[in-house]
């Protein structure tokens, strides 16, 4: 069974700012919560900014992170040798994790706006940041 979850930054109070992981909650258009578990039966709703959402793709990175809707990551190209074993050279791409209502997916876009599948057996990724942190400044050409 796949885990579907999201997450979103904290709307208001002293903790503002800081990622809220668990269920999404619309109760109308401009009120949007996460029903999180914060502890063993500590369960409780908190608002979140809603341009902050983003779904879990279901996928890690190679450091075993999760992979979250409006991700950044880097890229790394696996490469075989002629006796079959491989290396991985890095790329220097960063890549916007997205949902294209297109496809039905979760897909990865540049900065120049070349958007792409996952490669998950040919590629390794890393979370290197998202775009609603200020220290990531990916500006992806939509």
């Amino acid at each position: 069974m796949r885990t579907i979850k999201f997450r979103g930054k904290r709307f208001t109070g002293k903790l503002k700012g800081q990622w809220v992981y668990g269920s999404l909650i619309i109760s109308d258009p401009h009120h949007v919560s996460i029903y999180t578990d914060d502890s063993i039966y500590n369960y409780r709703l908190v608002a979140v900014d809603r341009d902050t959402v983003g779904q879990f793709t279901g996928l890690t990175d190679y450091k075993g992170k999760e992979i979250y809707e409006g991700d950044v990551l880097s890229y790394s190209e696996k490469i075989l040798n002629v006796d079959g074993s491989f290396y991985f050279i890095p790329r220097p791409i960063r890549l916007l994790v997205f949902w294209s209502s297109d496809c039905l997916s979760f897909r990865l876009r540049d900065e120049e706006g070349y958007c792409t599948d996952f490669e998950l057996s040919y590629d390794r990724y890393e979370v290197i940041g998202n775009i609603h942190d200020s220290d990531t400044n990916f500006i992806p050409c939509l």
